[in-house]
């Protein structure tokens, strides 16, 4: 199944926003290229685990 640009963009700009609206919150000055750099490796993350969950459904469809 093919997915959309902004399944695959829209959770990581709003987790990048969300972490500028803390340091906005916090009284801190906001670290655009922390705030990135730490965005960058969650979604990475998570879209390895989605990838990871339909390798063990194909698997799964594929013992039964």
């Amino acid at each position: 199944m093919k997915k959309s640009f902004l399944f695959w963009t829209l959770p990581g700009l709003a987790y990048f926003l969300v972490l500028i609206l803390i340091d906005i919150f916090r009284d801190q000055p906001i670290d655009y290229m922390g705030n990135l750099i730490q965005t960058v490796f969650i979604v990475i993350f998570f879209r390895l685990c989605y990838w990871f969950e339909g390798e063990l459904r194909k698997k799964d469809k594929e013992s039964e």
